[in-house]
């Protein structure tokens, strides 16, 4: 890390009182380690309030807790969702306030000691964010926030700071400091780097979640675009006392008996089309068969291929269809001329479509 870059994330850090820690979400093996170790980075250097939010935690990641000083209960889950109720108060002392629910209405009740409360004078509205900085760890944009930048994007936009760090090529250098390489090979590696930068990192665990990082990201190894320096911080990594072998055992236990199943039901129906010079790869399955967001064909890069595609068909008369778009060749306007409930989420588009034909459907994407 330059000394240039290092002096500006001392100087953010340093006037920041209330700082955030995000990744998107749809978060894998490595945005969660990323959050661990920044975390870690944070609590080790600076006197700060730090606070974690990974949105849709996977149950199947749980084992990374075992590599990091953050707990489970420590990951915010619902901020993003919080409102506030405001009511004028005259001379008053709240004794209790509890709540319960009636059908469609949430009931709140306020019982007072003394005074009163001027039931004219009543506010409801979205609860303002306490941070000031947030660091967003594995986010190629800021959409891929979902919730969290749909609600505050004034306040992203306009008062809080954003320390952007990501090994994503195509990383869209939102941050007011932007840390980027698409040289390693993952995000977490990249937050290695940067704590070595600071003589920080000491815990024979947390090079465990680099090394399972990197692992993963590459197919153990086995990506033909590892660069030299993912190379070397393997090796400092195991001189430091990182377990390769753990690591790989580590990665390749997480996948829950149901998951398996649904994952063979995907990849039995692989198959390849092409239009016009784009090469799509494609399996369709019943929505009876899954039962879980169908991330793992769209999440699998192949090699020469314009995007991947998972549909299911329903019982009812249409096809519900995720496509992972990697040429940037479809666009969300296109799609809303020919389908319906078109979505764009974490680099996923969703549809649904009357006709089943899924080689129709490629047909006028290609278009």
């Amino acid at each position: 890390m330059d000394k240039e870059k290092k002096d500006k994330l001392l100087d953010i850090i340093n006037k920041s009182n209330n700082i955030l820690l995000i990744t998107s979400t749809r978060p894998n093996l490595d945005s969660i380690s990323a959050v661990f170790l920044f975390w870690h980075f944070l609590h080790l250097n600076f006197k700060k309030k730090v606070d974690v939010a990974i949105q849709n935690y996977p149950e199947r990641f749980d084992y990374l807790f075992d590599y990091s000083m953050i707990s489970k209960d420590a990951i915010l889950k619902w901020f993003a969702r919080e409102y506030k109720i405001s009511i004028k108060r005259q001379d008053t002392v709240i004794d209790k306030v509890r709540y319960d629910l009636d059908n469609e209405y949430f009931n709140f009740y306020i019982s007072l000691e003394r005074g009163n409360l001027d039931l004219k004078n009543i506010n409801f509205d979205k609860s303002k964010i306490i941070y000031d900085l947030v660091v967003t760890l594995d986010v190629p944009n800021l959409n891929f926030l979902g919730n969290f930048f749909k609600i505050y994007k004034d306040e992203i936009d306009n008062s809080i700071k954003i320390i952007n760090v990501d090994s994503h090529s195509n990383n869209l250098k939102f941050g007011d400091l932007n840390i980027l390489s698409s040289e390693v090979s993952s995000t977490s590696e990249l937050v290695f780097e940067i704590l070595e930068s600071f003589n920080t990192l000491t815990s024979q665990k947390e090079y465990q979640l680099v090394l399972m990082s990197i692992l993963s990201n590459t197919d153990n190894l086995t990506s033909q675009s590892i660069s030299p320096k993912t190379f070397e911080n393997i090796s400092k990594l195991q001189s430091k006392g990182g377990n390769m072998k753990k690591s790989i055992l580590e990665i390749n236990s997480i996948l829950k008996f149901e998951d398996l199943k649904i994952k063979g039901k995907i990849l039995s129906s692989v198959t390849s089309t092409e239009y016009k010079g784009r090469k799509y790869i494609y399996s369709l399955i019943k929505s009876s068969d899954i039962n879980i967001f169908p991330s793992y064909l769209t999440d699998m890069y192949i090699k020469g291929c314009s995007a991947t595609c998972i549909g299911v068909i329903s019982d009812e008369k249409f096809i519900k269809v995720y496509i992972k778009d990697f040429k940037d060749y479809i666009n969300k306007e296109k799609l809303s001329k020919f389908f319906d409930n078109v979505n764009f989420e974490n680099g996923i588009y969703s549809f649904t479509s009357n006709d089943k034909d899924i080689l129709n459907i490629f047909e006028k994407i290609s278009i």
